[in-house]
């Protein structure tokens, strides 16, 4: 038993100094993602090694749990603590000052919804039920397929303005929206497998920047380099416009990503994330035990006044319903 102990500890050991190359090898970037779980194991190392008397194996796996859990601890804890006490913790993210975007003047309010809604979803009719009851002013979807256009129209009636299709791989990512939205053509991004829909939306007389995007997934060093080159255009949008900008989509990257750390903490955004402070959108069966890909982020004017998971049948990945405020 101790012997299998050891190899458990030496193992996850192995797999955080692995993961430090994370920014460079797309497995991993991959491997990555589950920080959480590969941490809840090294807290399993370290409780079974405390039940056996085995203090230095248990001094090892919690070196190991640190090892792997601090940029997790970062994005949740450590991001509350930072911002109450006013000394944040290495990881986390850091306060930024308030843009030159920011008017004082009463908000105005805006309610969003993000979903990869799932190309191969079986139920798209209970889906779209679903995304009517969150009473959204705006919807971001990815994964829309051309089958779809039937069952979408439902959305018409209450969503009268939407950006148009563009297909990719037989799937597009779409916005709905209540308020008036401006898309220049030349604003339609599109790099590799991943798409970004650039709009301007006009609510109650205020002027918002938002971005749609489904980020590809890094299964290969080639993706691995367009999806993180997505986010450092991402960045360099935000800062030629500065106005109140939102950012809402599967990003297909876990908030501790260094190429999404990057994106955040470079270019002064923050993550609107729930009161509790933790959330997971895929895969959606595990719900809270699974991992954060999806994200609503916004530059430090756009208040969050809530973030809620919303579930979206037939779909591998829960939805997140932001309540905005735009100055």
């Amino acid at each position: 038993m101790t012997g299998l102990l050891r190899l458990s500890i030496l193992a996850l050991l192995a797999l955080a100094v692995f993961l430090t190359a994370a920014d460079r090898l797309w497995l991993a970037d991959l491997a990555q993602h589950f920080r959480a779980q590969w941490t809840l194991l090294a807290i399993g190392c370290l409780a079974a090694a405390l039940l056996q008397g085995r203090r230095r194996e248990a001094l090892a796996a919690l070196l190991v749990g640190v090892l792997l859990g601090s940029p997790v601890l970062g994005m949740t804890i450590a991001d509350d603590w930072g911002r109450l006490s006013g000394f944040p913790i290495a990881g986390a993210t850091a306060a930024h000052p308030a843009r030159p975007d920011a008017p004082a003047a009463a908000p105005a309010r805006l309610t969003l919804v993000s979903a990869n809604v799932y190309y191969k979803n079986r139920t798209p009719d209970e889906m779209v039920d679903a995304l009517l009851a969150t009473d959204a002013d705006v919807l971001v979807l990815a994964e829309v397929i051309p089958s779809w256009k039937a069952v979408t129209q439902r959305l018409r009636a209450r969503y009268p303005y939407r950006t148009p299709d563009r297909w990719w791989a037989g799937t597009s990512t779409v916005i709905w929206s209540r308020y008036p939205l401006h898309l220049d053509p030349a604003e339609l991004r599109w790099l590799a497998n991943g798409s970004v829909l650039d709009v301007t939306l006009d609510v109650q007389g205020r002027s918002l920047h938002l971005f749609g995007l489904h980020a590809p997934r890094p299964s290969t060093p080639k993706v691995l380099e367009t999806r993180n080159g997505i986010f450092a255009s991402l960045g360099q949008w935000t800062r030629a416009r500065p106005m109140p900008t939102v950012m809402a989509g599967d990003f297909n990257a876990a908030p501790w990503t260094p190429a999404l750390r990057r994106l955040i903490d470079e270019d002064g955004l923050e993550r609107a994330r729930p009161s509790r402070g933790w959330y997971a959108s895929w895969p959606s069966p595990l719900g809270d035990l699974g991992i954060p890909i999806d994200h609503v982020l916004h530059t430090p004017s756009v208040k969050v006044e809530s973030l809620q998971v919303v579930e979206i049948p037939g779909s591998d990945h829960r939805g997140l319903k932001a309540a905005l405020a735009i100055p």
